[in-house]
């Protein structure tokens, strides 16, 4: 399978110092350290071990650069990365991110310090098959982690959803779809919503009336390009670090992970010479 270039957005889009930025004394909350790294470095760190993940991009205002270089210096020895300069919007940050590479992209952010290999992996099946794909989790699945873990989330006709930070991307078709990104759902205003979703498809998700599947491919249409949406069952995915109470989540998660225990399983094998 082709190698990934990971995009990591970084950038505070011209905004003012966050609560957490300034609680750590940080240009960048995602240089905010947990558990023994910046929330950055947790997300380079899973990046940087993933066997399919050949280069990564860091997109972050011109100033933080130095401080992202300390960071690489923790990383393993392997791949490139790339830091570029964080623009106002994150469609274009995300543009800037991958020009000149032709391969899947997976995008994700810097306040997702629980981000795992697993994940990283379903989107990337997933971009075999679209052109451009997005990570959720049910609802539910984020209670059962905390349940002021994250935002409400969408209700469809299927169940509630939670949107993850996390992204796929392949081809001049998945670049259209970059728009998501600069109108919505991510945009926080109605008018950004209507632009992005369409106002029949916005009425009809609101009311319940769409479940995931159909509102996907109300919107490949609607972009051209071929959408899938990739449920995943890790409640943790759905969690961006963006205040004290998703800091100390994040946190708690990381600590139950390390606590529990590694299960070691023995297969006897024949040992085989390599020939070639």
């Amino acid at each position: 399978m082709a190698g990934l270039r990971l995009v990591i957005l970084a950038g505070n889009g011209g905004k003012a110092q966050g609560r957490l930025a300034q609680r750590f004394a940080v240009s960048h909350a995602c240089l905010a350290p947990l558990a023994g790294r910046s929330l950055i470095g947790h997300v380079l760190h899973v990046a940087a071990s993933h066997p399919r993940v050949v280069s990564l991009a860091v997109s972050i205002e011109r100033a933080a650069f130095e401080a992202i270089y300390d960071e690489l210096t923790h990383l393993p020895g392997r791949g490139t990365v790339q830091l570029v300069e964080a623009r106002d919007n994150l469609a274009d940050s995300v543009r800037d991110a991958v020009r000149g590479w032709n391969g899947p992209v997976i995008v994700t952010t810097a306040d997702t310090p629980l981000l795992t290999a697993a994940s990283i992996d379903a989107v990337a099946q997933a971009l075999t098959t679209a052109d451009a794909v997005a990570a959720l989790v049910r609802r539910k699945a984020v209670d059962a982690v905390h349940p002021r873990a994250s935002g409400p989330g969408h209700i469809l006709a299927d169940g509630a959803f939670v949107p993850c930070n996390l992204y796929g991307l392949t081809g001049p078709a998945g670049l259209r779809a970059v728009d998501l990104f600069r109108r919505g759902p991510l945009g926080r205003s109605a008018l950004a919503r209507v632009r992005a979703l369409g106002l029949l498809n916005l009425v009809l998700a609101r009311a319940g009336l769409l479940d995931v599947q159909a509102l996907t491919d109300r919107l490949a249409a609607r972009l051209g390009a071929r959408l899938r949406a990739v449920i995943l069952d890790d409640g943790t995915q759905a969690i961006d670090v963006h205040d004290d109470r998703s800091y100390a989540i994040a946190g708690d998660c990381l600590a139950a992970r390390s606590a529990a225990p590694v299960i070691a399983i023995s297969v006897a094998v024949p040992l085989r010479r390599a020939v070639g």
